[in-house]
């Protein structure tokens, strides 16, 4: 009886075994991608330098999280393409004078990513990542931190296999 129950033991962990032993960290990204090139995003909004702070945040992102190489569009195995659409500011209160106290500012971005060996489109998106700052003179902080979100998100997209 003992000997009964532990074969069947050993069979429930060896089958556990086998069926858990398929575990990957880097999620469900597409198989065959290890690499991806992230040329300089393009820009239709007014906002000066925006496209380099997103494009160097997102690289910044990959190479951390290190799930894929980034590398040039050449040497690639999928490439990232970004268009910042605008950037707004949107005051959320205001002050008894009715002068804004704080603001919002939302970065607003088109992304496309595909499979470069067979050209296929494996996503198309649009993000908004959102910052606040709560003087003019701030600003700068809030975008940088719509950036960041943005990146994060992107960086996100990507690896979750979107």
């Amino acid at each position: 009886m003992k000997s009964k129950i532990f074969g069947l033991i050993a069979v429930s962990i060896f089958i556990l075994f086998i069926y858990c032993s398929y575990y990957s960290f880097s999620g469900s990204m597409n198989p065959g991608i290890r690499s991806i090139a992230i040329p300089v995003f393009d820009d239709v909004s007014s906002e000066f330098q925006i496209r380099e702070k997103i494009t160097s945040s997102v690289i910044e992102k990959f190479i951390i999280d290190n799930n894929l190489k980034v590398v040039s569009p050449e040497e690639a195995d999928s490439i990232l393409k970004g268009t910042i659409e605008r950037v707004e500011d949107n005051p959320v209160s205001l002050r008894a004078d009715e002068t804004a106290q704080a603001f919002e500012l939302y970065v607003y971005l088109k992304l496309e990513y595909q499979d470069r060996k067979s050209k296929k489109i494996i996503f198309k998106k649009n993000l908004r990542g959102r910052g606040t700052y709560s003087d003019p003179s701030q600003r700068d902080e809030g975008i940088d931190e719509a950036v960041d979100k943005i990146s994060t998100d992107v960086l996100n997209l990507v690896i979750s296999g979107w």
